[in-house]
């Protein structure tokens, strides 16, 4: 008789798995979703809303003021979520992301030997000021179909803070204004 309890067990969690299969697909079919043509309830954004998060436009706000009163020890402090990624020093090597110095004024992906995504190679841009505001703000609308999984800084002045600190990562740093 106890050579059939693990039998059991097992007739008992596949009795158990069936009735959950019938159930879900009994369920399924009469309370399938419905869906809608177009949406039921429209979001209305207010006059000129739209136009404050394209990044690729520029849109976005001008860090100008905010580079007078930007405060490099914070963000130093802002770079720390930079650094599970990306290497600060001089002679730091290239990690998941390229290192770091000298990025302000730079050319945009040319970080030897680290191997960027297509839209990076075709950006021929420069790393100005304005370019690390938008890239910052939102990297995967500035690359869309970048590697890098950041999701961005959205605080202005904390935007102004980690680009100020990028900005002394060099041997010729870049004025901020």
């Amino acid at each position: 008789m106890e050579r059939l309890k693990g039998n059991k067990i097992f007739a008992a969690i596949l009795v158990s798995l069936l009735v959950c299969l019938v159930s879900s697909l009994v369920g399924g079919y009469f309370l399938a979703p419905k869906i809608l043509k177009e949406n039921v309830y429209k979001v209305v954004l207010p006059q000129g809303a739209e136009k404050g998060v394209e990044v690729a436009a520029g849109t976005i706000e001008d860090l100008t003021p905010f580079f007078a009163k930007a405060d490099v020890a914070a963000g130093q402090q802002t770079a720390k979520k930079c650094l599970q990624c990306h290497g600060v020093e001089k002679t730091s090597p290239n990690r998941i992301g390229p290192h770091l110095w000298g990025v302000v004024g730079s050319k945009q992906a040319v970080a030897d030997g680290f191997s960027y995504s297509n839209v990076a190679k075709t950006s021929g841009k420069i790393w100005t000021l304005e370019e690390l505001n938008r890239f910052l703000y939102n990297p995967r609308k500035y690359w869309s179909g970048t590697k890098m999984s950041f999701a961005g800084v959205r605080d202005s002045q904390e935007r102004a803070n980690l680009i100020a600190y990028l900005n002394i990562l060099s041997d010729a740093p870049q004025p901020l204004t």
